[in-house]
């Protein structure tokens, strides 16, 4: 199965989304913020899926998905932004730095779930 890179400063939503990862049958590997998340991704990575809040301090979700989708290795990583943030303009900014699937909180795990397995599929040849 695959491994789940999770940046979120809340503690509570990162244990949440281990436990859904874990069930899920995947590995997670958690980050506190968006340049722990860097670390994290390139100590461990690449990793198969990044879940990332938006509003972190240090670094936000936007701007650490920048900083992973120049590098080579994880250009064809995908990204989730799972954030409280609904703005359109956010959004863009968001899809144009390459995040894939916009989740706006609270998520279920079922859905979420659903989304990781989608995302995670061995693409066909």
């Amino acid at each position: 199965m695959g491994r789940v890179l999770i940046v979120d400063d809340s503690e509570i939503i990162r244990a949440e989304l281990e436990s859904i990862i874990r069930n899920a049958g995947h590995t997670p590997i958690s980050a506190v913020h968006g340049a722990d998340g860097l670390e994290q991704a390139r100590k461990n990575g690449p990793v198969d899926l990044v879940i990332t809040d938006f509003n972190m301090p240090v670094m936000n979700g936007v701007e650490m998905t920048q900083a992973l989708k120049g590098e080579a290795a994880f250009q064809s990583v995908p990204f989730i932004m799972l954030t409280t943030e609904n703005s359109t303009e956010l959004r863009k900014l968001g899809l144009a730095a390459g995040v894939r699937v916009w989740i706006v909180k609270p998520v279920h795990a079922e859905n979420l779930t659903k989304v990781i397995d989608k995302l995670l599929q061995p693409k066909a040849a």
